[in-house]
């Protein structure tokens, strides 16, 4: 790895070819690309094609993501999410939640999944975790629900995978009603 200047701008080149010539792209159609995944100071990596030996500029993707998640997640704004307080968070009123159907509980670290199953609430960790898609757009039946995605069982009650890979399970809430008011202890 070199550290270079163009322009007066310092950025890490990972090359033996040399800099990146000034105002020039490359735009690989099918060609295989070697990057180095250490990011510089400039939060740039230097990517080399294969098969001809140039070098290309790419910005770093940020650690955290303040955007949209993995496919089918819905992005909520940091002030829309549900405030944590004293170890638990209000999930809405009874009334707003018919048996048979879920709701999506956003946090800031993670989003939580209730369900109403015939009057009984159970709360989830909302991420399938297989691949990350929201257990509340999956298929409920008594006390399980099938991801939409790839069809993985899980029972709302235990948490156990019931159709996936075996032993495991996803994380369950305590649910406490109080009066018309829905509580998720964390």
């Amino acid at each position: 790895m070199v550290l270079t200047k163009h322009s007066g701008v310092e950025s890490w080149q990972h090359s033996t070819q040399g800099p990146v010539a000034q105002g020039t792209e490359h735009r690989p159609s099918k060609a295989r690309v070697a990057c180095s995944n250490h990011a510089g100071p400039t939060n740039e990596r230097v990517v080399r094609l294969r098969r001809t030996g140039h070098t290309m500029k790419k910005k770093s993707q940020p650690l955290m993501q303040e955007g949209p998640g993995p496919f089918g997640t819905i992005y909520t704004p940091p002030e829309k999410r549900a405030k944590v307080a004293k170890g638990e968070v209000y999930a809405g009123k009874v009334s707003e939640v018919l048996p048979g159907h879920s709701r999506s509980v956003p946090l800031d670290q993670f989003n939580l999944a209730l369900f109403n199953v015939g009057g009984k609430f159970y709360a989830i960790k909302e991420a399938c975790p297989h691949a990350e898609y929201p257990l509340t757009r999956g298929k409920m039946v008594g006390e399980t629900v099938s991801c939409a995605s790839h069809n993985w069982k899980f029972n709302l009650r235990t948490g156990e995978c019931l159709r996936g890979e075996e032993g495991l399970t996803i994380r369950t809430f305590p649910v406490e009603i109080r009066g018309d008011e829905v509580w998720i202890k964390l």
